[in-house]
């Protein structure tokens, strides 16, 4: 007798991951009058002819009411005192609220802006605006003493527009204790946190917490070493991270976290990196763990930009940027927000998640790299967002696995008249098409392409800098006969009078190269190169080594590099078990023959006890399509994927193949004594191989590495 035990239905039914964009046809919901009424209320439409606008630093959005659509209406602006409009993005129309929404970006800082909403050259509504500045007046700061820091430091200080409250820290560093976060604000308004160099939190989710601010700017933070320290329960939990006596799953473990009430929060210029919370991949089951930023529910006017959000294989982040509420019309950055000039990278879900309300939430400039999917916009509950000028560079998670640059579906099933805006994109080494719309779930899509390279090379994401470099991705490499020789990155400084010093920035489970120098001064009309050297000894571990770092000045603007590097490493053939467990191989020459063969291969195996078990096959050379079954099911779809080299693979039938990834981990419910696996070939790609077969109840001792 045997269960079959699918770790993640509950999950994917709970968050509507991919719902029907990848089944036969969309499956709509009827309206719910309820949500609709919450909808309204968070939009809270303007009545016939009144316009409403709100200004980041660079961008304005704005919410038209009218009884009806307008033929060829446009959004328009102009510094004040010019004579040139300047056409804005496209406006959407939403019958449901009688109202437009729309925006325009890359206008100039601390400007007067005249915007019209104008048809055929005829305004229709008008308003002045005026964007933020970076450089705020400072009426105090308050400095922080390492020595004497208690956490949390709890910060309830009420600046004003005109004068700012700003706090930093004697002498830059803090080390904070475990179990708490480092700062709390509360209700705070026109607060400063710059210039901090924070480590530690460690058994804490958060680092910086915001409860109900407004105009809070974190600038030209370092933050890592935070999170609380999980072991992984593959068996129960499909494979996420356990912690404290009760084993609850670790998630959310954002260094900074919004939350719901918060307005104008922005976060520039920081370094995040090194958590101290691993995060599983959907090897397993739905990504958990710990994010740079987590955005619950977050208030209008947040903006994110110039950031470097590393992750790592050892400390993969869930989605670099998190936005819970993905079905919520306030969820996630809510509206009225920019992110923009940011590298985000290393996670094993998205780079960054939009979902949630999506009322004029813009996402550019941005750099998306080696992660599952880039920017998730598959909860659009409002809208309209746009996602444009950006690079996105293949990778995927940790575990090779990569979807969509762009994760867009879900939104149908629940039948809103929501549009997202994707266009002008470089996709880098991947190709899979953006454009999906079925009348309800809309998407315009234009200008994308599909390159060999990153833009420009080395221009995104786009920071206001004058130095450039040679390469912003290296790879290729790899190390043969115990040896790797060095490479060289060259900056290159242009501007006038430009002079900052700069350090070599990463990670602290970056050790397995360096860069060198690793300080000095970057200076207009000289050149910089850098030689990067790897150490063979710790190049033996895994067969793909993943890094990245930071040419970061003084200022806390960066230009990022990253690092992939093959190692040498044969994943075992029988990995070392913990001990007590349970491992059964079972011999697969009879699988060896030739693709779609009628009749199913049965292989007999005994179990000496009653367990919760994994199937695993180990698999080199194509991906392999079977049909299998365990004892007496029916033969169903299995997807097994696989690499150049031998890894072992999960063997799980009907668990959730209908998603375009690897095939999650089945568990199996199984008596002591005889069972039998019935394995059928169906299709491959490639010149897939088997040469073995486990069924164990110690998972994680054969990931492939």
């Amino acid at each position: 007798m045997r269960t079959v035990f699918n770790v993640t239905t509950a999950m994917l039914l709970g968050s509507m991951l991919f719902s029907t964009a990848y089944s036969a046809a969309p499956v709509f919901r009827e309206r719910d009058p309820g949500q609709t009424a919450r909808r309204l209320r968070l939009i809270d439409p303007p009545a016939e002819g009144v316009m409403r606008s709100r200004t980041t630093f660079s961008s304005v959005g704005v919410v038209y009411g009218s009884a009806k659509p307008i033929d060829g209406l446009v959004l328009e602006c102009r510094a004040k005192g010019t004579e040139v409009w300047k056409q804005g993005l496209a406006l959407e129309y939403f019958p449901e609220a009688k109202s437009y929404r729309g925006s325009a970006v890359y206008l100039d800082e601390d400007c007067d802006y005249e915007i019209r909403l104008a048809a055929q050259g005829k305004t229709i509504a008008s308003d002045t605006v005026r964007t933020w500045k970076s450089d705020v007046t400072v009426a105090k700061t308050i400095e922080i003493d390492p020595t004497t820091f208690a956490a949390p430091y709890e910060i309830t200080a009420r600046g004003t527009a005109d004068g700012w409250i700003r706090y930093t820290v004697k002498g830059g560093q803090l080390k904070v204790g475990d179990g708490k976060p480092a700062f709390v604000l509360k209700e705070a308004a026109y607060v400063i946190l710059e210039d901090m160099v924070i480590d530690g939190c460690r058994e804490c989710s958060n680092v910086i917490v915001l409860e109900k601010t407004k105009d809070v700017r974190i600038r030209h933070c370092d933050i890592s070493g935070w999170g609380r320290l999980g072991k992984p329960d593959y068996i129960n939990k499909g494979g996420k991270y356990v912690w404290g006596s009760k084993n609850r799953t670790v998630n959310y473990d954002g260094a900074i976290s919004i939350t719901r009430g918060c307005e104008n929060t922005v976060i520039e210029r920081c370094w995040i990196h090194d958590p101290k919370t691993p995060t599983n991949s959907w090897r397993y089951s739905h990504p958990a763990g710990s994010e740079a930023v987590l955005a619950a529910y977050a208030g209008p006017g947040t903006v994110i930009r110039y950031n470097d959000f590393v992750g790592s294989d050892e400390y993969r982040w869930n989605d670099a940027v998190e936005g819970p509420g993905n079905f919520i019309e306030d969820g996630g950055l809510n509206r009225d927000a920019d992110v923009y000039g940011n590298f985000m990278i290393f996670c094993n879900d998205d780079n960054i998640e939009l979902d949630g309300g999506q009322l004029n939430v813009r996402c550019f400039r941005n750099r998306f790299e080696s992660a599952l999917c880039g920017v998730s916009v598959q909860g659009c509950m409002v809208g309209p967002s746009y996602v444009f000028d950006n690079v996105f560079c293949g990778g995927g998670d940790e575990f090779d696995g990569l979807n969509s640059p762009i994760k867009r579906s879900g939104v149908n099933l629940y039948g809103y008249d929501t549009c997202t805006h994707i266009f002008n994109n470089d996709f880098w080494h991947l190709d899979e098409e953006i454009t999906y719309e079925d009348g309800r779930m809309r998407f315009v899509t234009h200008g994308n392409t599909y390159t060999n390279g990153i833009r420009s090379n080395t221009a995104f994401p786009y920071r206001p800098i004058p130095y450039t470099l040679d390469r912003a991705r290296i790879e290729g490499l790899a190390m043969q006969n115990d040896c790797i020789a060095p490479t060289t990155v060259t900056v290159t400084c242009g501007g006038k009078d430009y002079a900052q010093p700069f350090e070599i920035a990463k990670n602290e489970v970056f050790d397995w190269f360096s860069v060198t120098p690793a300080k000095g001064m970057i200076k207009s009309g000289e050149k910089t190169v850098f030689t990067i050297a790897f150490d063979p000894m710790k190049l033996k571990n895994r067969h793909d080594y993943r890094g990245a770092f930071l040419v970061r000045t003084a200022d806390g603007y960066s230009r990022p590099v990253s690092l992939y590097v093959k190692g040498q490493y044969e994943n075992p053939a029988r990995p070392k078990l913990k001990e007590g467990a349970v491992a059964v191989y079972i011999d697969t020459a009879a699988l060896n023959v030739k693709k779609g063969s009628k009749k199913p291969v049965e292989l007999a195996f005994d179990l000496p006890k009653d367990g919760k078990y994994g199937i695993l096959v180990r698999v080199r050379g194509g991906k392999l399509r079977v049909k299998g079954g365990v004892d007496d099911d029916n033969l169903v779809n299995c997807k097994i994927p696989s690499k150049e080299y031998w890894s072992w693979q999960h063997f799980s039938p009907n668990c959730n193949n209908r998603l375009p990834m690897d095939s999650r981990m089945a568990i199996f419910g199984l008596k002591a004594g005889r069972h039998i696996i019935r394995i059928q070939k169906d299709s491959h790609h490639g010149h897939p191989e088997i040469d073995g077969l486990v069924v164990t109840d110690d998972i994680g001792a054969f990931e492939p590495r």
